[in-house]
């Protein structure tokens, strides 16, 4: 492939686009002093609880140690990646089946150096423990105080529609050369529940458990397939993001890389999104670009945990379930069926579903329906309809 289109949007992911909530208002110098937080000082850092979590307060100090405790120790992990650079670009390219011409070095240290730019960007470094303040609060709470009038810092609140999410930017291009050395420095992570369950598992900084590194691959790897894809409107993300998940655990197991494919196939293990099974409506996942509301990657913290666990769910099922085609014919097949779908002036949603069982024999719209929770489309454009119009009316949810 010449010109490598997919370098400019590559570049210009690096950028972090986590929205700036709050920006210019006036928030006092403890905006959370209103919700009369308990403070319980940990090894891990400063813990301000919900008095409505008092009753558990020894399990939320113990499982935010512990999980503060493993994302110290991997934090390392991302930064041995930027030395295997080359070799991952070279192997995703090769998965793919992209032309390259070998004598362009320019062309391999652009994508190189995006490459690394994304492992940098994308991770979230959190600062030392006599630094950092650790916020645990129900979302009950945090809606009835924006809901009164309250302000908080990166929260932006619609009174009109009920509406709020916690919202972030940190916006570092790969021209600037701090992003090249370090990644971003949180010293505020606020952790929102709808119940003390929502901590089983809970890790900081990286979505549920997606190791920064991993990410970078995997967001690499899909610029790679859009490069060689353009698809029409909003439904095929359960394919690029499943596929570039399917990707980058192979390449990491070529370059060596155990630790962060270990981490990445961890956050993309289906048994901790049962209660997503059959009804995350992955044929449906919408594009970024067609997203209600800001974006917000899966690298940053969220007081979202519905929201957010659906995501992950669906990056999981994608992988399980694109993964599924690669693993008994290899590559081969999807090199193909990238090739004909490359080949569509106006690739359609359902014609990626046509193309990928045409070439791996295997009935992939019947896969993709047994994680639908409505029949058909009608069906489920009613069902979204009406929990919309629901929500908003009782102005009750983040």
């Amino acid at each position: 492939m010449t010109g490598r289109r997919w370098l400019r949007p590559l570049l210009a992911l690096v950028s972090v686009m986590l929205v700036a909530g709050m920006a210019g208002q006036n928030v006092p110098d403890d905006p959370w002093g209103p919700l009369e937080l308990i403070d319980v000082p940990t090894e891990a850092g400063r813990l301000r609880l919900d008095p409505a979590l008092a009753a558990h307060r020894d399990v939320v100090c113990d499982r935010v140690v512990e999980a503060m405790r493993r994302h110290r120790e991997q934090s390392a992990g991302p930064e041995r990646l930027v030395a295997r650079a080359d070799e991952i670009v070279e192997r995703v390219l090769e998965m793919l089946g992209e032309e390259r011409d070998p004598r362009d070095e320019r062309e391999r240290r652009n994508a190189a150096q995006g490459l690394i730019g994304l492992i940098r960007a994308t991770r979230f470094d959190l600062a030392p423990a006599d630094e950092l303040t650790i916020i645990v609060c129900l979302n009950d709470t945090v809606r009835g105080y924006l809901r009164r009038g309250g302000k908080l810092p990166h929260f932006v609140y619609d009174a009109d529609t009920g509406t709020a999410s916690y919202e972030l930017r940190m916006q570092r291009h790969l021209s600037d050369t701090s992003a090249a050395t370090e990644g971003f420095v949180l010293d505020l992570l606020p952790i929102g529940l709808e119940s003390i369950d929502e901590l089983d598992g809970w890790r900081p900084a990286t979505g549920g458990g997606m190791d920064p590194g991993g990410l970078a691959v995997h967001e690499f790897v899909e610029l790679a397939i859009l490069d060689r894809i353009d698809p029409e409107q909003a439904h095929w993300r359960w394919f690029t993001d499943g596929l570039a998940s399917a990707v980058a655990v192979r390449v990491l197991l070529d370059v060596g890389a155990m630790r962060a494919r270990s981490q990445l196939l961890d956050s993309l293990d289906t048994s901790r999104f049962e209660t997503w099974r059959g009804r995350s409506n992955l044929r449906y996942w919408p594009g970024i670009e067609y997203q209600v509301g800001r974006l917000v990657l899966p690298s940053a913290p969220a007081l979202l945990p519905d929201e957010g666990a659906l995501t992950l769910a669906r990056y999981a099922f994608a992988f399980e379930l694109v993964d599924g085609l690669v693993e008994p014919g290899g590559m081969e097949p999807m090199r193909r069926a990238l090739t004909a779908m490359g080949a569509e002036p106006e690739l359609q949603p359902h014609r990626i579903v046509e193309i990928l069982a045409a070439e791996t024999g295997v009935d992939v719209a019947s896969l993709l329906l047994r994680h639908q929770s409505f029949a058909t489309l009608e069906e489920g454009r009613g069902a979204y309809t009406e929990a919309f119009r629901t929500a908003r009316a009782a102005r009750d949810h983040l």
